[in-house]
């Protein structure tokens, strides 16, 4: 990491105590699997730090993106999962943020349907079976 984005130093600055100088010149691994590899190797580049929830830089990384896309988190439909795999078809699948709406579950059926022919509803929030199926 050569620079680290003002709202995370800012973020880890405030929260932390830490300072992006000391860390902006270090080399950071979000994979697991690909830090043990790593590991294992001659290490030419220096060392790696594993980062992972819990870790300073990790949860200020996840709050600086929370707070800087919070309005489009919250908006209707969001994708639970891109591709969904049954035999030879592929499903999207389609969730919601409460509170729900008829509006909410146009968008969900118009979206999912756009990018594939077989939608999976997660309705997990609250629509009831008779208005889903009035919808399609």
């Amino acid at each position: 990491m050569e620079s680290i984005p003002e709202q995370l130093s800012t973020h880890l600055k405030d929260t932390y105590n830490i300072y992006a100088a000391t860390i902006s010149k270090l080399l950071f691994c979000f994979d697991k699997q690909v830090f043990l590899d790593y590991q294992n190797t001659n290490a030419i580049l220096g060392k790696v730090h594993y980062i992972n929830p819990g870790n300073a830089l990790f949860d200020s990384l996840i709050a600086s993106v929370r707070r800087l896309y919070r309005k489009e988190m919250l908006k209707g439909t969001i994708l639970v999962s891109p591709d969904i795999k049954v035999g030879n078809k592929f499903y999207e699948v389609e969730s919601f943020v409460p509170p729900i709406s008829k509006r909410k579950a146009n968008n969900m059926f118009t979206r999912g349907l756009s990018q594939s022919n077989n939608v999976v509803i997660n309705n997990n929030k609250g629509f009831t079976e008779r208005f889903l199926k009035k919808m399609v």
